[in-house]
């Protein structure tokens, strides 16, 4: 009996002792080591580079599973609101099942060409690797420009072209996996924003030693 506690003693030791070192690894693994940025550092940024605060409006184009939602929730209140947005009624229902809850959050079906928002109805616009999947930029520019407020902030987050990635369904043909920030410059501006700057220092995902992802502000002229 004796015997068989010591060895039951050992094997709880050496279990802690794995479990340990396996958690020692995995704090070492940096979002620049692993390929993906960092959820809470860039949430953070998301917030201080809009300016969030309670009561604002605030719409999350293309919000995939509904997290970024989730957060911009909580940063405006419950005197806020949130539209979170999407193109086929399936990533609808998922993002419905995220917010759950959330009675400030808003979640509407858009088009390829359209968010699907009300005019002028937000102080701030997320599109976060969204943009460089536009179908049609112009309309869809458009309809970003006519749902902010004069003088409304869109925040673009995208990352520079993957050479090491295909076109996924649903991208362009003729568009690259990602995006350049003088292409998305130009073509913004182009559409009647005004440019306000590119963040310095976005919380990145790094491919090949190199920081991919980026953001850049944009306003709809107060005029």
């Amino acid at each position: 009996m004796q015997w068989r506690k010591v060895r039951e003693q050992g094997a709880v030791m050496r279990n802690g002792l794995l479990a340990g070192l396996v958690l020692t690894l995995v704090s070492f693994i940096s979002p620049a080591q692993d390929g993906t940025a960092d959820f809470a550092n860039e949430t953070k940024k998301i917030a201080d580079v809009l300016e969030l605060g309670p009561g604002m409006m605030v719409a999350d184009v293309g919000a995939g599973d509904g997290r970024y939602s989730v957060f911009l929730s909580g940063q405006v209140g419950a005197s806020g609101r949130i539209y979170a947005t999407e193109i086929d009624q399936e990533k609808v229902d998922a993002i419905n099942k995220s917010v759950a809850g959330k009675s400030n959050v808003t979640v509407l079906l858009g088009k390829q060409d359209s968010t699907g928002l009300p005019d002028q109805c937000c102080d701030r616009i997320l599109l976060r690797r969204v943009y460089h999947h536009l179908h049609q930029q112009g309309p869809m520019l458009k309809s970003l420009l006519d749902s902010l407020k004069p003088g409304g902030v869109l925040a673009i987050v995208d990352f520079l072209p993957r050479q090491d990635l295909t076109n996924p369904d649903g991208t362009p043909d003729d568009h690259e996996h990602g995006t350049s920030v003088e292409k998305l410059i130009e073509q913004v501006t182009g559409h009647g924003f005004e440019l306000v700057r590119r963040v310095e220092g976005w919380p990145s995902r790094v491919v090949d030693g190199k920081e991919t992802d980026y953001c850049v502000l944009f306003r709809r002229p107060a005029r």
